[in-house]
């Protein structure tokens, strides 16, 4: 009866939490954007929902360029901002670990030598009479349990499980943009490589253009402004690749 009662005034206590319920703020939003009638129809538009703990694949693989799979696997075995993320994720998991152990009764134990020195009272010997040292050995085992009154432990526990919630969906928000990063930077540098031989054909065309332009101002058929012409539209070329070149590094250090 005794045993039952106790069991029953500590489930008591633990379900007797003093921190309070945790309540989401309530914020007052529009279903819809103040220039969407009430009786238009939405089209294919669908309400956003956080996500941010879902994992996203390897969505990149859908342009099916072995390029950009390969620079996504360096970046991601890389990355020091995404290591100390993935850190910080272990680190929460352990955290809910270690509170999680308050709830397991306690066993400790331990064995060593203990040296001792009896008084002379003790021996009934006259006072001041020298005693010689001892050693024992001596074996200690301690039990002990904490009963969660009030919930600390269980408050404890969902404080460290929502810190390691929390620090999943940082670090999954930090892989996807690691992830956007390479491959927007990687679409960008092709993009320029592709404009950069436009341009360089450009040059090339123009080059030819102020050459055949030259041989007709030398016989006199056209006029010095038709040079000039030629020869500026070539120079606006020559300096846009040279900008565009500039940009093109730009983009591969960003990438590396």
């Amino acid at each position: 009866m005794r045993k039952t009662a106790i069991t029953l005034f500590a489930a008591f206590t633990a379900g007797c939490s003093l921190a309070p319920p945790l309540e989401n703020p309530v914020v007052e939003t529009p279903a819809a954007w103040k220039e969407l009638k009430p009786d238009e129809h939405r089209g294919s538009w669908k309400v956003g929902e956080p996500a941010e703990e879902a994992p996203r694949g390897e969505w990149w693989k859908v342009f099916n360029d072995p390029v950009l799979d390969a620079l996504e696997a360096q970046a991601i075995a890389a990355n020091q901002n995404l290591a100390a993320a993935a850190a910080r994720v272990k680190q929460a998991r352990a955290l809910v670990g270690v509170v999680q152990a308050e709830r397991i009764p306690q066993v400790n134990a331990g064995f060593g030598p203990y040296r001792y020195q009896p008084s002379a009272a003790s021996q009934n010997l006259p006072d001041g009479t020298q005693t010689s040292p001892y050693t024992v050995w001596r074996g200690v085992l301690t039990f002990s349990y904490e009963v969660d009154l009030f919930g600390r432990v269980a408050n404890r526990i969902g404080a460290a499980k929502g810190d390691a919630e929390s620090a999943e969906a940082s670090f999954r928000s930090v892989l996807l943009v690691l992830q956007a990063d390479v491959a927007q930077t990687y679409f960008a540098l092709r993009q320029a490589d592709a404009e950069l031989r436009v341009l360089r054909e450009t040059v090339v065309l123009r080059q030819e253009t102020v050459t055949l332009v030259q041989r007709r101002f030398d016989l006199g058929d056209i006029s010095e402004l038709d040079l000039a012409q030629a020869k500026t539209n070539l120079a606006l070329t020559r300096n846009e690749a040279i900008a565009l070149e500039r940009r093109r590094a730009q983009l591969e250090h960003a990438l590396a």
